[in-house]
Formats: structure tokens, C-alpha cells, sequence
């Protein structure tokens, strides 16, 4: 298996195991980097190895602010160790982990689980000094797309602008450490039931909605779901502001994600299975599609 030398590698410097001791190395899933179960005599991990050229759009430093200020909230998998400058991670593994997916996540149960993470972490976790702005990551992800040369759709910059004037009309100023990135597999279920949330390279102090509206967004929740999330985690039916402000940061994901997409298509990747052109036209079109469903719900209400 490719990798093994370095999992082997980071094991015996950082006195985890022996090659020797090392029983069983499998690969597991992950976008964005290598991840492996590796289990020894004892003890059971899971070694985290950054992908190729994901130092251009991930803070590595930044995100090992960020796992660290988590650790007394239990929400990750338990921390061994984190490098800051290789972005290596090694976790305790989850036991009896049951990684879930979309449909899962569409439990009514599971729904409010979600939401009252969500609410653990957004009211729980300490603030700290990185933030996650959409403005400043869309610079930093067109950057990236420039020195790469990638490949955007024709109408990205007109979509954009108009995607943009939305934005910046948000009116939640509140910021809060967020995870970014809650795709269903980054939940994880114990044996005992309880939820933990993991992969917090993206995190950094956001609109606390930006979370919400990207669960609801990769775990294709229905109207009805959303109210159950939303009400859950608010403690209260939501507003119209509420709601506006849930969708108004499903535009700000499918924008960034789409870009993530287009600047993935020209880094080597040992996954050669995952189309990520593919995957940010998709997000794209759906920027366009909740673009023009904000406008006529929200812009034309606040018109009459």
C-alpha cells in the first residue's frame, strides 16, 4: 500500500508503536486527505496524512489552534498528536465507529443530535484568533485557481458579483467557532450513541448559520427537516430573519465549495475515482439555483 513508509514513519518518531507492533493498516475515506486505521497490539488509531498541495488553501497552523481549543468540549475524536507545520494528525479511534451519510443523517433523531452538537459547540467552544470569512477565502481560493490555471465556468464572475451582493447583506454579526465543512461522513457515531464530529481543517470563527445551511445542504434536507433542525438548535420556531440567514449562507457555501472543486481538479490526488470538476460544477449550478430561489422569496418580499 502507498503511504505505508510514512504512517510507519510517524508511529515510531513519535513513540505510538513498531513496525513490528503495527498489526493492520487500511485505508479509509477523506476528500481532501489520506486517512488510515492503523491498529497496533493495544491500541487502535487513525493517522491523518495532508493531501497533495492542500497547504495552498488549508492553514495547517490554524487548524491545530482549532483541535486543541476543542479537546475539552469531547466532540472530536480524542487528539494524540498534531503537527502544525506537516499538518499530520494522529486520533484515537472512535469505538465501535459507524461513519454516516447522507440518508442517515436524515433521522428526525438524528436531526435534533445534530442540532444540539451544533449548539454545543457554537455556545461551548472557546473563541480564538482565526477566522473563516468568506470574502477573504474566495480571494485566497481565486488566487489558487489563478497561479493553477484552472478551469471556471464562462458566467462564474457575473454569477459571483451577483452572488456577492446577497452576502454582504447578511445582519448576523455574531462569530462563532464553527466547523465549516460538516459533510455527513465527518459525523461519527459511537457504540454508545453519541455523535462526534471530526476533519476541522476549514474551522474558524463564522456566522453560526453558515454550519447549519451546509448540513441541510450535503444531507439534501427537505423544508420540513430544516424547521426541525433550525428550531432545535434555536430553542424556538424560526424567524424570517432566521431563515433568511440560513439561506443566504447556502449561497456563500455553494460559491466557495465550487471553487474548492475547480482548484481540486489540478492537484495530484491518490483518488483518482473523485471527479472534482465534476463536483464543482455541480455545486455551481446549485449556487444558481438557490441564487435565484433567494431572489424571488426574499428580494421580492422585502421590495413589496
Amino acid at each position: 500500500m502507498e503511504n505505508m513508509k510514512e504512517i510507519y514513519n510517524v508511529m515510531e518518531m513519535n513513540d505510538l508503536s513498531t513496525k513490528m507492533n503495527i498489526l493492520d493498516i487500511s485505508r479509509i475515506g477523506g476528500l481532501t486527505n489520506r486517512n488510515f486505521v492503523v491498529k497496533t497490539i493495544d491500541q487502535v488509531f487513525v493517522v491523518r496524512l495532508p493531501g497533495f498541495e492542500t497547504d495552498k488553501i488549508i492553514n495547517r497552523s490554524d487548524e491545530g489552534v482549532i483541535v486543541r481549543a476543542l479537546e475539552h468540549l469531547k466532540i472530536d475524536a480524542p487528539l494524540v498528536l498534531f503537527d502544525d507545520v506537516s499538518g499530520i494528525k494522529v486520533s484515537k479511534y472512535i469505538e465501535g465507529a459507524e461513519t454516516m451519510n447522507a440518508a442517515k443523517l436524515r433521522d428526525k433523531k438524528t436531526v435534533i443530535q445534530v442540532a444540539n452538537l451544533m449548539k454545543n459547540l457554537h455556545t461551548e467552544a472557546d473563541k480564538v484568533d482565526v477566522l473563516f470569512d468568506i470574502n477573504e477565502m474566495l480571494s485566497l481560493y481565486e488566487k489558487a485557481i489563478s497561479d493553477s490555471n484552472a478551469r471556471t465556468p464562462e458566467n462564474y464572475y457575473t454569477i459571483r458579483e451577483q452572488a456577492l451582493n446577497i452576502i454582504n447583506t447578511s445582519k448576523c454579526d455574531k462569530r462563532v467557532l464553527s466547523h465549516n465543512d460538516p459533510l455527513p461522513e465527518n459525523f461519527i457515531l459511537d457504540s454508545d450513541n453519541r455523535l462526534f464530529l471530526v476533519d476541522w481543517e476549514y474551522a474558524g470563527m463564522n456566522n453560526p448559520y453558515w454550519d447549519l445551511a451546509d448540513i441541510s445542504i450535503e444531507a439534501d434536507y427537505s423544508d420540513d427537516l430544516d424547521m426541525i433542525l433550525l428550531s432545535t438548535y434555536l430553542e424556538k420556531e424560526p424567524e424570517l430573519e432566521d431563515l433568511r440567514e440560513f439561506e443566504l449562507n447556502k449561497l456563500s457555501i455553494d460559491l466557495l465549495w465550487s471553487l474548492w472543486g475547480f482548484i481540486r481538479e489540478t492537484q495530484e490526488s491518490d483518488n483518482s475515482t473523485n471527479d472534482f470538476y465534476q463536483y464543482g460544477i455541480e455545486r455551481f449550478n446549485c449556487l444558481v439555483d438557490n441564487l435565484r430561489k433567494f431572489q424571488e422569496k426574499y428580494i421580492i418580499e422585502e421590495n413589496n
